[in-house]
């Protein structure tokens, strides 16, 4: 039973990290479109 809280856990954890890569991808989308739209 604890080894398949484990992997629920490290699953739990790669999720989470790949939401943060997508939030931070979108971020940076954001700031280069409104950089390209300060410096024009």
């Amino acid at each position: 039973m604890r080894q398949q809280a484990e992997e629920k856990a490290e699953q739990a954890r790669e999720k989470a990290k790949q939401g943060q890569d997508k939030a931070r991808e979108a971020v940076e989308e954001k700031t280069e479109k409104s950089g390209l739209n300060k410096s024009e």
